[in-house]
């Protein structure tokens, strides 16, 4: 299922955004009480962002993060909202271990080609979960492709449930009123570009985003922290856009993920300490130890002060 969100019918894609809307509720971000260091930064023309933990509150903390008893209960009521029949206990705890295992699976077989840090799409890990389970008659019959999409969402939003930063849209805003490119490279899957339409009612070329400058881990088969995702962004700009490293602003909420690989291509960097559940000094991680952003921020505003 390697389709792009662009080959949904509006109808299919309204009824996912819909229910993202009425799944959600709204999340207060949670000081961190780390210092802020800011500062004006001159002649940056683009601005690229992490999204979970950054522009999005992640009540887990990061993108699909949670307990085991937590997934079981997810699961369940995933399936039942989807409208997928199935059997017993054992469908709802056989589902909810395989989705992790058949990960884990395809995390193994990747680095044994010499990935250091695959990403699946998520959408064909559900589809083997399901092929099993029927196979199993843990459920009654074959998924559809719009009950797959529709089980993604409804369990992704209960076990990592999200909400936008404040002011995420005014700042988006301000920054494309100074003809600053915007840009994101995240971990992410299929669902998370809807996040931002349910939400803020535009879709993310709205909000000024072009789809050249949008690097999915789940499209480009690598998560962060892997420097490949943060050269394909640096590619694209300095080719298509003639920005340089040191034109770029990389904002992140882990040290690791986000500002250790942004920093090594000479970007700029902004660490977001705005929510507690997300920030990720990662202290003990040598990789780490000779970071240091060229800003803090605890608000989204913040950015757009120091770029002024």
């Amino acid at each position: 299922m390697a389709e792009s969100l662009s080959t949904l019918t509006s109808s299919i894609k309204e009824e996912l955004l819909n229910r993202i809307r009425q799944l959600s509720e709204v999340i207060k971000p949670i000081p961190t009480g780390y210092s802020t260091h800011l500062r004006k930064l001159n002649n940056i023309k683009a601005v690229v962002f992490d999204v979970y933990g950054t522009l999005l509150i992640s009540a887990s903390g990061d993108l699909g993060v949670a307990q085991k008893t937590d997934n079981e209960s997810a699961f369940r009521e995933a399936l039942t909202a989807a409208g997928i029949s199935h059997h017993l206990q054992k469908a709802f705890i056989r589902g909810s271990d395989l989705l992790l295992s058949k990960i884990q699976e395809h995390h193994e077989k990747e680095k044994t080609k010499g990935v250091q840090h695959p990403e699946v799409d998520i959408r064909d890990i559900w589809k083997l979960v399901f092929e099993s389970l029927l196979k199993s008659s843990l459920i009654d019959e074959k998924v559809t492709d719009q009950q797959l999409l529709e089980t993604a969402i409804e369990y992704e939003c209960r076990i990592n449930p999200t909400w936008p930063m404040p002011d995420l849209g005014y700042m988006l805003n301000e920054l494309t009123e100074r003809n600053i490119k915007l840009g994101i490279v995240s971990n992410a899957q299929f669902y998370s570009p809807l996040l931002f339409e349910a939400y803020l009612e535009k879709d993310l070329l709205e909000l000024g985003f072009p789809q050249d400058l949008l690097f999915w881990s789940y499209q480009q088969q690598i998560a962060k922290p892997s420097v490949d995702l943060y050269e394909r962004i640096h590619n694209q700009l300095n080719e298509q856009y003639d920005i340089k490293p040191d034109e770029v602003l990389y904002i992140g909420n882990d040290m690791l993920n986000d500002m250790m690989p942004a920093s090594r291509l000479g970007f700029k960097t902004a660490l977001f300490a705005g929510d507690k559940r997300s920030l990720r000094l990662r202290e003990d991680n040598e990789m780490c130890r000779d970071v240091k952003p060229d800003l803090v921020v605890d608000q989204l505003m913040q950015l757009v002060e120091c770029l002024g």
